[in-house]
């Protein structure tokens, strides 16, 4: 199972190029735009290259772009891929308490407008039966009770 989330390549982008993650004006500065594209394409390649594969996929994302989710269900199902997505709602202030923890943080304000265009997505009805609605609204991420059965055999023991 392969990891689509482009955080990662972002954040070493970030700190190779000498820029703060923990700094938003860094973050949204032309450069840190720049590498965040970059990390977007690249995220992408790979992407791409493990569906051609038939590589199972976990695709990480906030969920606020309803059009980019349905694009890539209707792709991998018209490729034979099972999917389903697990739809982690919180509130507002979780969110933001979490973004403080982070080593990248935003600023408040980008918090609260990506938060706010989440919670006006329709993905469960995008995704009809194959979509799970769970409240992660615990401050501790991994200790947050999921509606999963699997989850709740495994999570314990990653802890």
């Amino acid at each position: 199972m392969k990891l689509v989330n482009a955080d990662d390549i972002y954040e070493k982008e970030l700190e190779k190029a000498g820029l703060d993650i923990g700094k938003p004006e860094d973050i949204f500065s032309d450069e840190g735009q720049e590498l965040r594209g970059k990390a977007k394409r690249l995220t992408k390649g790979r992407q791409t290259s493990w569906v051609a594969g038939r590589l199972g996929i976990v695709i990480d994302g906030t969920g606020k772009d309803l059009n980019k989710i349905g694009r890539q269900k209707k792709l991998l199902d018209q490729l034979g891929y099972e999917t389903m997505m697990i739809f982690a709602n919180t509130s507002l202030e979780i969110a933001q308490q979490r973004n403080k923890e982070r080593r990248r943080t935003l600023p408040e304000k980008a918090v609260a407008e990506m938060w706010s265009q989440v919670q006006k997505t329709h993905i469960p009805r995008l995704l009809k039966a194959d979509a799970r609605k769970c409240l992660n609204a615990v401050a501790a991420s991994l200790a947050a009770p999921c509606c999963l059965p699997l989850p709740q055999e495994w999570v314990p023991s990653a802890v």
